[in-house]
């Protein structure tokens, strides 16, 4: 391959998806813009995925990496990162699929709108729904990260230059919560938003870690809520520019802290709230959860789950 720096590097991370990341890879392979590099990293696949990637060996656009053991998503996309040459990057699931102009869309903004632009989203199609994955934007504008934190909801997709990414990484002990490291990158990104789907987001199909990390098992929830109190600049984001899901954030924490029995943890999430003059319904909600026992908050949680999915 050149040596050179390419103009964009995209990663597909794959983990026992044979019979999809080929898909995955030729939709890259068929862009009409042409400098790039992909980078993928097979993240200790236990089935064929080896013998399928075998076939991408001295291809001059690819990059291809083993991993002994899977390192999970987060893991294997911090070690992808570090893999990064281009001036811009992103990565897409392995179940996913670009659409042949993708890249060549994208690259026109900087030049044909503002090329300060150092970030550009578009949208994507959700399989599951067919309908557009990305919600709460009806049209080109630029995305500032008050909109992005308080109107933004969904699945977008985009590229943004390297040098915004730096050393900043995925918190590996927090399950899903990727926005932890994006709002940080679009807190000083020059975003821009394109209104069109030029990605297929995969979702009918397979379990995610998202929807493992929405599983009915209250450990899993504490784990995410503990963590997350490491996170000060996602909260502090969260309760500027969207105190709705900022006082959610903070009563789910208390909620399955309590759960839990981390009493410190609950106190923190407790004056996290306060911070955001909770209405009188939320301030009753958090006393209700501190009164009652870990043991008795766990059986309204799994009874909640039974009667919502019944």
């Amino acid at each position: 391959m050149d040596t050179g720096r390419p103009k964009i590097s995209l990663i597909i991370l794959t983990y026992n998806r044979a019979h999809l990341v080929g898909t995955a890879i030729e939709s890259v392979l068929r862009q009409t813009y042409r400098d790039f590099e992909l980078i993928i990293v097979n993240n200790g696949s236990e089935d064929h995925t080896a013998e399928v990637l075998k076939q991408y060996e001295g291809h001059e656009q690819i990059r291809l990496f083993h991993l002994e053991k899977n390192r999970g998503f987060k893991g294997g996309i911090n070690y992808a990162f570090g893999l990064i040459r281009g001036e811009w990057f992103s990565s897409i699931g392995d179940d996913d699929r670009l659409a042949p102009e993708t890249f060549e869309v994208m690259m026109r903004v900087p030049e044909e709108v503002d090329p300060t632009i150092d970030a550009i989203t578009c949208n994507a199609i959700d399989t599951a729904t067919g309908r557009l994955s990305g919600r709460g934007l009806d049209r080109d504008q630029y995305l500032p990260i008050e909109v992005i934190a308080g109107q933004a909801s969904g699945n977008f997709w985009g590229l943004t230059r390297t040098e915004l990414l730096g050393d900043k990484r995925m918190n590996e002990n927090l399950p899903g919560h990727e926005d932890t490291l994006w709002y940080q990158i679009d807190a000083v990104a020059n975003r821009y938003y394109i209104h069109k789907p030029l990605k297929t987001w995969n979702t009918d199909h397979g379990a995610t870690e998202t929807a493992t990390n929405r599983r009915p098992d209250p450990g899993i929830r504490a784990r995410v809520y503990r963590e997350l109190l490491n996170e000060p600049f996602y909260l502090e984001t969260l309760k500027k520019y969207n105190t709705k899901r900022y006082i959610g954030k903070c009563l789910r924490g208390m909620f399955f802290l309590q759960i839990a029995g981390e009493a410190a943890g609950v106190r923190k999430y407790r004056a996290l709230l306060l911070e955001a003059r909770p209405d009188f319904r939320a301030r009753m909600l958090s006393a209700l959860i501190r009164i009652l026992s870990p043991g008795l908050n766990r059986r309204l949680y799994q009874l909640a789950f039974k009667i919502k999915f019944a």
